[in-house]
């Protein structure tokens, strides 16, 4: 195989179509293909690191579903609002929260796109949000995908009712050595990353695809700046194989 011949098409915004993709593909797809007596909600959890994210953006362009990355400060309202804005629905100016909600179960029901909220471990620091999710898949009956760490899955269970309508729960997988080989054909472009180093990256970073993403960028910058168009582990050498537990390797 050629340098630089990609081995996998990565997917828009440079994303590629590892496991976690697919395994995310497979759980939306059977949320909106569900039987209408099952429930359509689904949650993507796992480590940081895994991944989570970017498939989740993934689907956007997949399965054309709206995304919201939620943030720590935000309120019910802010949620409503911000999702608004991602489906390009504007609210009246005096809308209050129950309009904000109405506006967006009704462009669900209107769009049958999925929704997906990532960071939604946010959204378990009180009964109003978790509740305010609940009732945007009640009120559209369409998909409604949450995305956060092992902290996600253990928390709903605080609220049965919107536990009990979870149907697709999807742990988001270790990186690979398969995983590892194609993320290379992206994060390290132009330069033959050997067998031994991948798999030495992948022994090392404790499942994370993005420690896996900055130690194939790095191979990149160190290969360039060497003249080296093949990077092996002995050529790597002491640099180091940069983990959660690294300061100061980049």
């Amino acid at each position: 195989m050629k340098m630089n011949e990609p081995l996998n098409k990565a997917l828009p915004g440079g994303v590629v179509p590892i496991a976690s993709l697919d395994l995310v593909s497979v759980a939306l797809e059977a949320l909106m293909t569900r039987h209408a007596n099952v429930a359509g909600m689904g949650v993507l959890y796992g480590p940081p690191g895994r991944g989570k994210s970017m498939a989740a953006g993934a689907m956007v362009a997949q399965y054309r579903a709206y995304y919201v990355q939620v943030r720590r400060v935000w309120s019910v309202k802010v949620v409503l609002q911000k999702v608004l804005l991602e489906m390009g629905v504007a609210a009246p100016n005096k809308a209050t929260t129950a309009d904000l909600l109405d506006l967006i179960t009704a462009q669900l029901a209107k769009s049958g796109r999925p929704l997906i909220l990532d960071e939604a471990d946010y959204l378990i620091r009180s009964d109003s949000l978790i509740e305010t999710v609940r009732d945007i898949y009640e009120g559209s009956k369409k998909p409604v995908l949450l995305v956060g760490t092992d902290e996600l899955r253990v928390g709903l269970r605080r609220w049965k009712q919107m536990h009990s309508r979870v149907y697709q729960w999807v742990e988001a997988p270790a990186v690979s050595l398969a995983d590892a080989v194609k993320l290379a054909t992206v994060y390290a472009a132009g330069v033959q990353v050997a067998p031994d180093l991948l798999a030495e990256i992948v022994a090392r970073v404790d499942g994370s695809v993005r420690y896996t993403c900055v130690n194939l960028a790095r191979i990149r910058d160190e290969a360039l700046v060497s003249g080296e168009d093949e990077m092996t582990l002995a050529k790597w050498g002491g640099r180091g194989i940069y983990t959660d537990e690294s300061e100061g390797v980049v």
